[in-house]
């Protein structure tokens, strides 16, 4: 090994076979002492150390590259046309699987188109530039994952969706993926204030009506003394309610000692 790396030892000691030569006409014997290919080393220095050791630890690293291509290549697979359509149908089947109101832990939650949005944003560089290969629009996928709300109130509103026929690239398929995020985003906007506007009418419609229910019940809304109940005459006329208008003292005692009227 001395000899191979290129190395001299200080030490006097030779090594060899200083055994019988009975190898020398028998090849059972040869080969039982040399094994069956021996490798014959020259009495002179092969290589130098320094550059010997340079390809010993080239040739190790390239073992190692080897062994690390084929441990990547066992984990994501072996690129091929084969495995890039299988990704271009899973990320499509991803990006058809998502919705703006979804079930979680039991709960019903609506999204904010915006994060829906991310959501297609986030599968969307798993496909291929060449959208004309793709099994889905992502326009359209996106409106139809919408709630029936928010796609009826756009219709109403008269939107428009970008024509299909000439998203043939990953970027024209963003771009109208945007134009339908940024209506729905607006859409969505309106449909909220006019829901939180709701409440409040129903609030101020039933504050309403106990006003009205108070007055009915001779109390002011000013906060003035009430007016007295209706007051009931013992006389022919008992069977006649007189509500009290607001008289003076004096037209109310007029009234009540005035005579009755002479009978006919």
């Amino acid at each position: 090994m001395a000899r191979l790396m290129g190395t001299k030892t200080s030490s006097k000691v030779v090594t060899g076979y200083f055994g019988p030569f009975t190898f020398l006409d028998n090849q059972v014997a040869f080969d039982n002492v040399f094994r069956a290919a021996p490798r014959i080393l020259c009495s002179v220095l092969l290589r130098e150390s320094s550059v010997l050791k340079e390809d010993i630890d080239g040739f190790f690293d390239n073992c190692k590259f080897d062994i690390f291509v084929t441990s990547c290549r066992s984990y994501v697979g072996v690129l091929s046309r084969e495995s890039d359509i299988q990704a271009m149908h899973a990320a499509c089947k991803s990006i058809c699987g998502l919705r703006m109101k979804e079930k979680v832990n039991g709960r019903i939650v609506v999204l904010n188109p915006d994060v829906l949005f991310s959501k297609f944003m986030e599968i969307t560089p798993l496909l291929p530039d060449d959208a004309s290969k793709w099994s889905t629009q992502l326009c359209s996928a996106y409106f139809n994952e919408l709630t029936p709300e928010l796609r009826v109130r756009m219709e109403n509103d008269n939107f428009v969706m970008p024509a299909l026929n000439q998203l043939n690239s990953r970027k024209d398929q963003i771009d109208a993926l945007q134009i339908v995020r940024d209506k729905s985003s607006t859409t969505f906007k309106k449909l909220k204030d006019e829901t939180d506007l709701i409440p409040s009418i129903i609030t101020r419609s039933n504050n309403a009506g106990q006003a009205r229910r108070m007055r009915n019940q001779f109390i002011a809304e000013d906060g003035t003394q009430p007016a007295p109940p209706p007051a009931v005459r013992n006389d022919a006329n008992a069977n006649i309610i007189l509500a009290h208008g607001h008289k003076s003292p004096a037209e109310e005692t007029m009234q009540s000692t005035a005579p009755e009227p002479p009978t006919l």
